[in-house]
Formats: structure tokens, C-alpha cells, sequence
């Protein structure tokens, strides 16, 4: 892929969208399915950051909804290539990735952005939501293949 504006291009063909662009800003937002929306943001010619709100996880001030969230951002086993953060200025999270589109193909870029949105679909699900929720009584626990460590 040759820059940013050959990714959006590639959107307009997936999306059959022929307007789709940048706004003045450099921002453009998708909403799949009516109803989950995903923003892009170009940083630069090469990249874009990819975002989306997630509503239900509750708030940023809760140490074990912190601790749960990190976790899951972990050798990426719950965000892939995003990673879960603590939106700027406010007190939700958001799932966002930078794309560094210049070594992908038409086909890479399109498959990064479905993946992308199949993990905001997972974040914005009832069973996330229950599994960020719940509390443990026991110590934290992280299992890698065979190994678990323990807090």
C-alpha cells in the first residue's frame, strides 16, 4: 500500500462508498451495522490510528477494572494488534491500533480493520462486559500455554 490515502481508497471499494474520506481534520468514522462505530485518525502519510469507544466497560477509576483490562491487553490475546486504553480526558476505555499501512496490501489492510472490528464487537459484548465486571476473590492469575503465574 502506497500511503494512507490508498488505504482509504481501498475502504471506498470494500465499503462501496465512494465518498467516503478524511474530513479537514484528517478523521473519518465507519458505523458497521448501525451500530458500532469505528473512527480513523491519519497521523501521518503512512499511518492511521484506529479507535472505538467502549461504553459498557465501566470506569477508568476502578483499580480491578484497570487490572482486568490490562491484563487482556497481554501479548495481545484479548486485543490482537489493538491494545485497550484509558480514553484521552475522559473516564471510559477505548480500542484502538496504529496501522502502519505502507508494508500491507489491499487484502492485508482489509483484514486488519475486520479483525479490528471483530474485537470492538467482542469489548462491546455482554459476556466482556460480565468477564470486566466480575470480581475474583482468588489472586490474579495469567496462563500462557502451560505456565500460570499468579499475583
Amino acid at each position: 500500500m502506497r500511503d494512507v490515502n490508498h488505504a482509504i481508497d481501498n475502504l471506498r471499494q470494500l465499503t462501496k462508498l465512494p465518498g467516503l474520506d478524511f474530513d479537514a481534520d484528517g478523521n473519518l468514522t465507519l458505523v458497521f451495522d448501525g451500530e458500532t462505530p469505528i473512527n480513523l485518525a491519519k497521523v501521518d502519510d503512512k499511518t492511521l490510528e484506529v479507535w472505538s469507544d467502549l461504553g459498557g466497560l465501566g470506569s477508568a477509576n476502578d483499580a480491578e477494572t484497570l487490572r482486568r483490562l490490562l491484563e487482556s491487553n497481554h501479548l495481545g490475546e484479548g486485543t490482537g494488534f489493538a491494545r485497550l486504553a484509558v480514553a484521552p480526558g475522559r473516564n471510559s476505555f477505548v480500542l484502538c491500533e496504529r496501522i502502519d499501512v505502507e508494508p500491507l496490501s489491499d487484502t492485508q489492510f482489509g483484514e486488519r480493520i475486520i479483525e479490528f472490528l471483530k474485537y470492538v464487537t467482542f469489548w462491546n459484548s455482554a459476556e466482556a462486559v460480565r468477564s470486566v465486571a466480575s470480581r475474583s476473590t482468588s489472586s490474579p492469575a495469567i496462563e500462557i500455554g502451560e505456565l500460570v503465574f499468579r499475583g
